[in-house]
Order: C-alpha cells, then sequence, then structure tokens
C-alpha cells in the first residue's frame, strides 16, 4: 500500500491508508470505538471526522457538515446505513475553508461498497456538477471495508477537483465489480485531465467582481463630480470607499487590471489628498486598501457546533429532516429568538400558525471554537486582513536609518507613498 499523502496535488488518485487489517488499529487512528465499528449486516457506518481538528474531546464526536445529506442519499437509495453511535455527543464539524470533506463511510461487504459508492458519486454529480451550485477547488472523501470477520480488508482516500473525485469513484466501482471480493484494489493511474467546463464558482467569482467594480465606478464618479463642486471632503470619502470596492473585485478575481485599477486610484487619492498612517490604541495601523491588497491569504476556521433542528428542535444530527429541504406542515415557533420559518429575528410570521414549503436549517446553540488558521486559500475570498498594527520597532525598520531620530512614535504623521513606487504589477 501507498502512503496517503494529504498535501494538495494537480494528479488526484486513491491512496490506501496502511494499516495492518486489525479493527482495533483502525479504531485507534480514526479516534473511535471498536466495539462500535463490529458490524453483523451488510451496509453502511457513517463515520465522525475526529482526527480533523486539533484537539478532539473525549466525550464527543464530530460529524463533517455533509454528513446527513450523505445518510438520507444511502437511506433514499435503498442502502442500509447510519450514523455511527457510540453513545458520546454527537456534534458538527466546522471547518471553513475551501475544502468539501465528506464523511467516512464504513461499509460491511464488497457489494455493499459497490452500491454506496456508486451513490455517493451520482450524489457528487448531482449537487456539484449537474446543477448550477458553487464548485468546491477540492473534495475529500475516504471509505473502508469490513470483511464478516472484522478484518479491514481496505481503507482509502481520494482528495482533488469535485470532476475528478467523481469520476474516479465511478472506476472504483467498476474496479470493485471487476474484482469481486479481492482485498487489494490497484490504484488508479489515470492522469486526470483538466476540467473541461467553466465552474459555477468561476461564475459567481466574476459576477461577484463585476459587481464590486460597477459599485467601485459609481463612487468614483461620485467623487468626480464632488470635487467639481469643490466638497473635497465629500469627495476624498467617496474615492476612498471606491479603494473597498476595487479591492473587492480583486479578492473576488485576481487579475492584474484590478490590481493596476486600484493603484491608479489610490495614486489619485495621494495625489489629492495625500494618505497618511492612522493613530489609534496607542499604535499606527495600516488601513488602506490598495497596501492591503500585497497581504496574501485569508482565515479558515476550525471547530464544532451543537445545533439544533429548525423543524423539530431535536438535535441535528438525530433528526429525520436534512437542511436544505423543504417540509409541509411546519408549526412557526422562536427559538433562541430566532424565527423556524424564515431564520429572522423580526418577521411576520405567527407563532402557532402553519407553513408548507418551509426550508429546515440548523440553529446553533453551542458553539466550540478550535483553531482559527491563516491559509493560502480561504473559502470565503473576503475573509482577509482588512488592517494590521505597526509596532515602533518596525516602523523604525521601514525608515531610512538617517530619518528615525526625528520620528516620535504616535506624535509623528507617517505619510504613505507607495501608490508612487508600486502600480500593481
Amino acid at each position: 500500500m501507498t502512503e496517503y499523502n494529504s498535501s494538495k496535488s494537480s494528479l488526484t488518485g486513491w491512496h490506501d491508508v496502511p494499516n495492518d487489517g486489525s479493527l482495533q488499529t483502525f479504531a485507534e487512528s480514526t479516534y473511535l470505538s471498536p466495539q462500535s465499528l463490529r458490524l453483523t449486516e451488510p451496509g453502511v457506518v457513517i463515520l465522525p471526522s475526529n482526527g480533523i481538528l486539533a484537539q478532539v474531546s473525549r466525550g464527543e464526536n464530530l460529524f463533517a457538515p455533509t454528513t446527513k445529506d450523505v445518510l438520507a442519499v444511502m437511506q433514499d437509495s435503498g442502502v442500509p446505513a447510519r450514523l455511527y453511535d457510540d453513545g458520546k455527543e454527537k456534534r458538527e464539524l466546522i471547518f471553513d475553508s475551501a475544502d468539501v470533506i465528506l464523511p467516512t463511510l464504513l461499509f460491511l461487504g464488497s457489494a455493499a461498497v459497490s452500491v454506496g459508492l456508486n451513490v455517493l458519486a451520482n450524489w457528487i454529480y448531482d449537487r456539484w456538477i449537474k446543477r448550477d451550485a458553487k464548485l468546491p477547488p477540492t473534495i475529500r472523501a475516504e471509505y473502508a471495508e469490513l470483511d464478516l470477520n472484522g478484518t479491514v480488508v481496505r481503507w482509502r482516500r481520494i482528495e482533488g477537483p469535485v470532476s475528478e473525485v467523481r469520476a474516479l469513484l465511478s472506476e472504483e466501482v467498476q474496479a470493485l465489480a471487476k474484482q469481486g471480493s479481492a482485498s487489494t484494489i490497484q490504484a488508479s493511474t489515470r492522469v486526470p485531465e483538466k476540467a473541461r467546463y467553466e465552474s459555477w464558482w468561476a461564475g459567481h467569482s466574476k459576477k461577484s467582481a463585476d459587481a464590486a467594480l460597477a459599485a467601485a465606478g459609481d463612487l468614483v464618479q461620485k467623487a468626480e463630480k464632488a470635487t467639481r463642486s469643490k466638497k473635497m471632503d465629500v469627495a476624498e470619502a467617496f474615492y476612498r470607499r471606491s479603494l473597498v470596492k476595487i479591492r473587492e473585485a480583486l479578492l473576488w478575481q485576481p487579475e492584474a487590471g484590478h490590481s493596476k485599477y486600484l493603484h491608479d486610484v489610490g495614486r489619485q487619492i495621494h495625489d489629492g489628498f495625500g494618505c497618511e498612517l492612522q493613530f489609534k490604541d496607542g499604535l499606527y495601523w495600516v488601513t488602506c486598501p490598495v497596501l492591503l491588497s500585497h497581504s496574501k491569504g485569508g482565515f479558515s476556521v476550525g471547530g464544532s457546533v451543537k445545533a439544533v433542528c429548525s423543524i423539530c428542535r431535536e438535535d441535528i444530527l438525530d433528526c429525520p429532516h436534512i437542511k436544505g429541504r423543504t417540509y409541509d406542515g411546519v408549526v412557526a415557533k422562536r427559538y433562541h429568538d430566532i424565527c423556524n420559518i424564515c431564520g429572522l429575528r423580526d418577521c411576520e410570521h405567527k407563532e402557532g400558525e402553519t407553513y408548507d414549503s418551509v426550508q429546515a436549517f440548523a440553529i446553533v446553540v453551542e458553539l466550540n471554537l478550535d483553531h482559527v488558521s491563516f491559509v493560502e486559500n480561504p473559502a470565503n475570498p473576503l475573509c482577509v486582513v482588512h488592517s494590521y498594527s505597526v509596532p515602533e520597532s518596525d516602523l523604525m525598520e521601514m525608515l531610512p536609518e538617517d530619518e528615525r531620530h526625528r520620528v516620535v512614535y504616535g506624535q509623528t504623521i507617517i505619510h504613505c507613498h507607495h501608490c508612487l513606487s508600486c502600480t500593481g504589477h
């Protein structure tokens, strides 16, 4: 078996996780109970993803956000499926990144594997390829198979672009059908081609960037009009607000043209009004969208939540309702002052009245934050640094040595001339 490599790769393929076939070893590696993993009937158990976060509470199991969707599609397709349950509290994993993490599937019997993986492949196609829905950069999937003796005969992982993951899942089903109950499968050597279709996400990013640019253009026009009317304070405010929208467009679409536009408007502001670092709370702060555009990366949050269903108020992982699906005959109620019909605090729905076509959603009642990471590719392109402080030591290092004695930290006005030396390329 080849060692699993968790780093991103442009060559999507299956990775066989090294294991000795022992259910005990599998349980220890996945932070689960071997007794609760023993299966007696063919089918699939959907496992928690306890190894995702840096710290895992021994008193809870963390399930991927897609868990209920996968459970529902398996059951709807006739696959005997259930959630892993060892008596610990179930919590939903928060992992705000560009990846979509699917829950680990534990199958008993090769027939269940074939059917289950085929169902999963079709579900991925319907959700992210066929429909006009957000296409994540990568999907992570994992499955293991037990034989009737409780031996782990295979344990495999896959990660990559949605179209390639779906294609390799289908190939895996075909390979299993050909090889029957063989305990090993040769990893696919197929070198995937680049996706030949334009993803919705690319279209959504362009649409968002265009909207931001349109808003910026409108602000610039208002600034120019105010300038002609000699209302310089108003003009400056409009110009600086336009920088925020242009940077927003750049975040959605990191194109050289957007960056140049940002620097051009920044230079115009510099020449017309001047630029200086803000001083507050005892520190100088960089808040300029032009200068901040050179900061790469953004934030990703990891943790877990306890959430209840808006329809029945039961634990979202245990109740029969699926987030995003609509249900009829829902009685309007408020929970934590949130309306279960629309999810708003202020609305016109009347408690006690019945409504149809109500979409189920989760109401978070408890949050455990595990970490906030700075990542290269945040799931939300706008989840980036919007300001940072410049301590005295850093400021002095930025200044020429012969000028440092002239600066009194907190009293000297620090001018910024970035746009004069950088064009955004």
